[in-house]
């Protein structure tokens, strides 16, 4: 995987097209829907028994409610997603963390497309963690330029906090195997 493809976007809004219109339109059918469907239920099955009905035609009408607000939280079709702030992404300058990359359960190809796109940001330091030694993890680590340590605790939180007492950054950011850094995460520090 090439870091030069990466774009500075974390979500794919462009794929979903919705149609304002057509949400007017299915929200006019369900409220004139659920108008006639109330107006048979009082008139028409109310009759018999009240005092059975009526806990569930209040029921009913919580349902009712529940769908229709649900249908008008729809919003608008979505952006360009969320773009990282020009001037954040910056690889000249140093980003102030240190990031610690757990590796517990990760595989060789999952390390190293986070290692890869770490490295865009050009953080202090990058640690790989892990609980016993794994030869081809260590290949991956120092083939990124990072340093793979083994401090022996089975524990994902335990191999952050043995590291986190050692590190000399003001940050640290922690990122499991195989997670993908949004472009910028660094920068805001």
């Amino acid at each position: 995987m090439t870091t030069g493809s990466q774009q500075a976007r974390t979500n794919h809004g462009d794929a979903v097209e919705r149609n304002p219109r057509g949400v007017v339109l299915l929200g006019a059918v369900a409220v004139a829907t659920t108008a006639v469907y109330v107006w048979w239920r009082l008139f028409h099955t109310l009759d018999a028994n009240r005092w059975l009905s009526v806990p569930l035609f209040v029921a009913e009408l919580v349902v009712i409610t529940r769908f229709l607000f649900s249908l008008a939280s729809i919003g608008p079709a979505p952006g360009r997603g969320v773009v990282a702030p020009s001037g954040v992404v910056q690889p000249d300058r140093q980003a102030p963390v240190e990031v610690l990359v757990v590796a517990v359960d990760g595989d060789r190809e999952a390390l190293s497309r986070t290692l890869a796109l770490t490295s865009v940001e050009n953080p202090m330091a990058v640690r790989v963690l892990d609980s016993f030694v794994r030869p081809e993890l260590a290949e991956e680590a120092r083939r990124h330029g990072a340093s793979y340590e083994v401090l022996g605790s089975p524990r994902p939180a335990e191999l952050v906090g043995r590291a986190m007492t050692s590190s000399e950054a003001p940050y640290v950011a922690w990122l499991d195997a195989g997670d993908v850094p949004v472009p910028g995460m660094l920068g805001l520090a």
